[in-house]
């Protein structure tokens, strides 16, 4: 008979499903494999293959709190502390908004009409997108500012780890923090919070009760940083220079409404997600070619 105390990989899977599926988490045997695996060290392979293997107290201790912290629906990236985002796995914890394979798209916008020169990311975060430009462009510096001590502080972890050493952080809003280099930027690339107050308390628990509130924020229509960021756009950037900016569902006429109503941008690209959605818009500044 098998004592109690030895508990095996397949019975923590069990059991971890279990007790997933009875907090009403989505895919409940996909998150326990997840979290056993990053426990034990093991890919989705080789934890099957190691079934029968018994596993320690203390590794099974482990295992449990994160599938208790899984069932209060706190994000799977926030328990095993990290997320990969294009050719880099980034941390995260509560400081930041998860990285969303969305933002990916809006990065490969920047790199196709980026032209030589410095570029910012206003409201970095994890700085996923900053990181991502400074490794895709590795000849061009990088300046990337939040209005957060904290997410700078992570993001900073972030881009050492990567080996993004010419990516630069700066605590601020806007273009504030960048003083007179903002006009010598070539590209400008921004994923501001853009949901609706409203719509806040439809998300998923595991945005709606984990992720940073002011990350995600938008105002009652989900445009109040865009009504902001336009304006001052056109005033900070040099003539010619882009601005790309993610956006949520439906909003690209009210974005580039927006844009327009500067008359400082001449023209707009678009870009969609894998689902179709229009996901990012880029504007070029009047005044650096062809009109």
């Amino acid at each position: 008979m098998r004592a109690r105390s030895a508990v095996r990989v397949a019975d923590l899977l069990r059991s971890g499903t279990a007790s997933l599926r009875a907090a009403g988490v989505p895919g409940a045997e996909r998150d326990a494999e997840w979290l056993l695996g990053a426990v034990l060290g093991l890919d989705r392979g080789r934890l099957h293959l190691a079934a029968g293997d018994v596993v320690s107290a203390a590794k099974r201790g482990c295992f449990e709190s994160w599938c208790g912290r899984r069932g209060r629906r706190e994000p799977l990236q926030y328990i095993l502390g990290s997320q990969p985002f294009r050719t880099c796995s980034l941390q995260v914890d509560s400081r930041v908004l998860i990285p969303r394979p969305e933002t990916e798209r809006v990065v490969d916008l920047c790199l196709s009409v980026h032209c030589s020169g410095p570029m910012v990311d206003l409201g970095t975060g994890s700085g996923a997108i900053a990181i991502s430009l400074g490794l895709e462009r590795p000849g061009e510096d990088v300046f990337a500012t939040d209005i957060s001590a904290p997410a700078l502080s992570l993001a900073e972890e972030n881009a050492r780890r990567a080996g993004a050493s010419r990516v630069f952080f700066m605590q601020g809003d806007l273009f504030e923090p960048l003083g007179t280099r903002a006009s010598d930027c070539s590209l400008v690339v921004c994923n501001p919070p853009y949901v609706a107050t409203g719509e806040l308390e439809t998300l998923a628990p595991e945005v709606r009760d984990w992720e940073p509130r002011v990350a995600l924020d938008g105002g009652p229509d989900g445009l109040d940083f865009y009504r902001r960021l336009a304006p001052a756009a056109a005033r900070a950037m040099s003539l010619g220079a882009w601005i790309v900016v993610e956006i949520g569902a439906g909003q690209r006429p009210a974005v580039e409404a927006l844009f327009a109503a500067t008359l400082a941008f001449a023209e707009s690209v678009t870009i969609r997600d894998l689902s179709g959605i229009d996901r990012g818009l880029g504007f070029r500044r009047k005044g650096g070619g062809e009109e």
